[in-house]
């Protein structure tokens, strides 16, 4: 994590002619959490851009697909009911187990920002990892 001074003179250094007023303001715009310090996370969230609506409502759509008890929450036994890990290469060769495949795909979800490691893949938390993917896409 950054704090404002090393922000402002990262832009410097990247050569933003920034003031000191427009660098607290600009700081303050990826500073998604209000904790004085940026993190990369926050900082690519504010670089990414928005997600198309087109792709909002597709992934929108899979999230209330995945939500097999209609909670509003995915939890792993939703997950379960909706992804057949047994299946997945890692599993057939050995290398893991379903339940580990299950958890790894649940933790995929609960980046910064998220409730890291609660078990919940919330609607803002599945939004999130895909409006990142989403960012590598358009």
């Amino acid at each position: 994590t950054i704090g404002p001074p090393e922000f402002h003179r990262a832009m410097q250094m990247f050569g933003c002619d920034l003031t000191l007023e427009e660098s607290k303001a600009l700081f303050r715009k990826y500073d998604g959490d209000d904790s004085g310090t940026i993190s990369i996370d926050e900082y690519l969230r504010g670089i990414r851009g928005a997600i198309s609506k087109t792709r909002r409502n597709l992934v929108n759509r899979i999230y209330a697909t995945m939500d097999a008890d209609g909670s509003g929450e995915l939890t792993v036994d939703d997950v379960k009911l909706r992804y057949d890990a047994s299946n997945n290469p890692d599993v057939l060769s050995g290398k893991c187990t379903e339940e580990e495949v299950l958890t790894e795909f649940m933790q995929t979800f609960e980046g910064d920002g998220g409730e890291k490691g609660d078990g919940i893949i919330t609607r803002g938390e599945w939004m999130d990892y895909y409006t990142g993917v989403s960012s590598n896409i358009d």
